[in-house]
C-alpha cells in the first residue's frame, strides 16, 4: 500500500497537533475527580421548573433511605469488595457504623469496610447538599 503522506509530512502535522493539544489542555484540564454528577437529566427548557432539582433530590434521598438505609445494605446490593464479611444483623450494622463514625479518616482507611462506608456517606452528603 502506498502512503499518501510521507513520514516528513506526518511529523509536521503531528507537531502542529501536539502544540494545539497542549494549548487545549491548559484551558480544559479534563474532568475533576473531586466532583462528578450523580445523574444527568435531559429535557427541553419548557419541562424544567425551578423546583425540579429539589424534588429529584428528595426522591433520591427517599429511595436511598428506603432501599439502602445504611452502608452495609448498599455494599451488599452492589457487591462492593468485602461485602460478604459485613454484618447481617441490625445490631451488628449499628455497632460497625458507630465504630467507623468514631474514627478519623486516616484510621478508617485502614479498615476493610472503609470503601463501602465512605461511598455511602459521600452519596448521602452529595444528595443532601444539592437537593
Amino acid at each position: 500500500m502506498k502512503l499518501i503522506l510521507s513520514d516528513q509530512k506526518t511529523a509536521k502535522v503531528l507537531a502542529k497537533l501536539s502544540k494545539a493539544n497542549q494549548k487545549f489542555q491548559k484551558v480544559y484540564k479534563g474532568d475533576s475527580p473531586e466532583r462528578q454528577p450523580v445523574h444527568t437529566v435531559y429535557g427541553g427548557a419548557n419541562l424544567f421548573k425551578s423546583d425540579r432539582t429539589d424534588k429529584m433530590g428528595k426522591v433520591a434521598m427517599a429511595n436511598l433511605d428506603a432501599y439502602a438505609p445504611d452502608f452495609v445494605t448498599l455494599a451488599k446490593a452492589l457487591e462492593i469488595s468485602g461485602h460478604d464479611d459485613l454484618p447481617d444483623s441490625q445490631k451488628g450494622i449499628e455497632t460497625l457504623t458507630a465504630k467507623l463514625d468514631s474514627m478519623s479518616e486516616s484510621e478508617r482507611e485502614k479498615e476493610p469496610e472503609w470503601l463501602a462506608y465512605t461511598v455511602y456517606n459521600k452519596m448521602k452528603q452529595k444528595i443532601a447538599s444539592e437537593a
